[in-house]
C-alpha cells in the first residue's frame, strides 16, 4: 500500500521559496552591479569633462588668446565703421562719376584756345579750379591764351598768376594761369 504524505506540499514550498530567495538575491546583486557600474562610468565621464573644461578655460584666459580677441574686436569695430560710411562714399563716388568736368570735350575746348608759340607743360585740375603752367616765346601768346580761356563758358574767373623769364640766355617766358570752374558742386558729408 501506498503511503500518503500530507506534509509534502509544505516541504516543497519551503524548497521553492529558498530558490526564489536565491534568485531574488542574485537579481538584486546584478541590478546593483549594473546601476553601480553605470554610476561609476558617468562619474568618470563627468570628471573627464570637468578636466577638459578647466583646460579650455585656462586656454581662453591665456594672454595670447586675450590679445587676439582684442585684435578681432578692434577689427570688427573698424569694419562696422567702414560699413557705416560705405554708403555715403558710394553715393559720393556715383555723383563724382556723373560730373563730367574733365572729359575729352573739356580738354578739346582748352586745347582749341592755345595760340601758336605757347606750350602747356602741366595741367592740374581739382573740383573747384584748374591751374595750367607752360612756356611761351613772348607775353603776347600768354595774353591771347588768357583772353581765349575767358571766352570759353567753362570758367568763372581766369587769372594769370605768374609770368617770368625762363632764364637769362632764353627769351621764353614761363607762366601759370588759374581758372575757377563754373557750376562747381560741393559735396559734404552730413
Amino acid at each position: 500500500m501506498r503511503d500518503f504524505n500530507f506534509f509534502s506540499s509544505y516541504i516543497e514550498t519551503k524548497n521553492t521559496s529558498k530558490k526564489n530567495q536565491v534568485q531574488m538575491i542574485l537579481i538584486s546583486i546584478g541590478l546593483l552591479l549594473v546601476v553601480g557600474g553605470f554610476t561609476a562610468f558617468n562619474m568618470y565621464e563627468a570628471n573627464k569633462l570637468e578636466v577638459e573644461i578647466a583646460g579650455l578655460k585656462n586656454y581662453l584666459e591665456s594672454q595670447e588668446v586675450v590679445k587676439k580677441s582684442k585684435e578681432v574686436k578692434e577689427k570688427k569695430r573698424k569694419m562696422e565703421v567702414m560699413n557705416k560710411y560705405y554708403n555715403i562714399v558710394e553715393e559720393m563716388n556715383m555723383d563724382m562719376d556723373n560730373i563730367d568736368i574733365i572729359g575729352s570735350d573739356f580738354m578739346e575746348k582748352i586745347s582749341s584756345t592755345i595760340p601758336k608759340n605757347l606750350f602747356i607743360k602741366t595741367i592740374s585740375i581739382t573740383i573747384e579750379e584748374a591751374e595750367m603752367q607752360g612756356v611761351a616765346d613772348s607775353r603776347v601768346p600768354i595774353a591771347e591764351f588768357e583772353h581765349n580761356l575767358k571766352g570759353l563758358d567753362l570758367f568763372k574767373n581766369v587769372h594769370v598768376s605768374i609770368i617770368n623769364k625762363e632764364g637769362e640766355e632764353s627769351s621764353n617766358y614761363i607762366f601759370a594761369i588759374r581758372c575757377t570752374l563754373k557750376d562747381v558742386n560741393n559735396y559734404e558729408i552730413d
